[in-house]
């Protein structure tokens, strides 16, 4: 598998910049935008598939959000 992965998986391009600096904040917000949907959803009930679709694209949806600001934002993305 690593010999594989090495021999066509190791390139470069330009995208991967920014998407191996967007990796940290995702794994940092992603706990707290799931625990915080799951506690907004429980009153509804939803059925386990729609509940799982809508805590998935929730999830991903306020972790790319919160990303977009902070990376746009000069005060913070100094930091």
């Amino acid at each position: 598998m690593l010999t594989l992965a090495q021999r066509f998986l190791n390139f470069k391009a330009p995208y991967l910049n920014t998407l191996n600096s967007v990796v940290f904040p995702f794994y940092v917000l992603h706990q707290s935008a799931l625990i915080i949907l799951c506690f907004m959803l429980r009153p509804f009930n939803f059925c386990p598939v729609v509940e799982l679709f809508l805590i998935t694209v929730g999830t991903w949806g306020a972790c790319a959000a919160i990303t977009l600001v902070v990376m746009r934002s000069e005060a913070l993305a100094r930091y």
